[in-house]
Formats: structure tokens, C-alpha cells, sequence
């Protein structure tokens, strides 16, 4: 909450975050690509992959987010999703853990 500005802020449900993070599995984050905009240096942007499991679906959300320099700190302002496919995979009772 406090690193977040503009719709990212505005849209931002705590509760329901918490609640949603809670249930998945994170697995591993991939920063794709981090670069300043070449027009306005108080513009950043970042592309990654974050994989998790939620609901016994393996999922990977895929984004490009925007933040915005203030006052020497880089607030998290919006992102854009990229779609992925789920894939369903089966845990067995005797399969180690992820």
C-alpha cells in the first residue's frame, strides 16, 4: 500500500490481496526485462513472470508494470497482464511438495 500511487492504489483491496495471496503457492519470479523510459526518466518499467499454483492449476502471471519516480522513491502505478494459459496438474497423495 504504501509504495503503490494512481489506479494501482486506487483499485488496491487489501482484504481480498491477502486473501488471494494466501492461497498460492508462489514458486519462483522471473524479471523478463527493467528499463527507465527513454523520454521521461521518472518512468520505469518492469516485465516478469511470477508462477505459482492456486487451486491445483499451475498459473504464471505475466506482467508489465509501471512506476513512477516521486520524491527519490519509485512507487508501483499500474501494470498490464499478459494472458497465459493454465495448465491442470495433478498432485498425488505421495508426491513430494513443490
Amino acid at each position: 500500500v504504501k509504495t503503490m500511487r494512481g489506479p494501482a492504489a486506487q483499485n488496491f483491496n487489501p482484504l481480498s490481496a491477502k486473501q488471494w495471496a494466501e492461497q498460492a503457492q508462489w514458486q519462483k519470479l522471473e524479471v523478463l526485462n527493467a528499463h527507465i523510459d527513454s523520454q521521461d526518466s521518472t518512468k520505469g518499467y518492469v516485465e516478469f513472470k511470477a508462477y505459482y499454483f492456486i487451486n491445483n492449476l499451475q498459473q504464471c502471471l505475466h506482467e508489465i508494470s509501471e512506476f513512477h519516480l516521486q520524491n527519490g522513491q519509485w512507487y508501483y502505478v499500474d501494470g498490464k497482464t499478459i494472458k497465459q494459459k493454465t495448465q491442470p496438474v495433478k498432485i498425488n497423495r505421495n508426491d513430494p511438495c513443490s
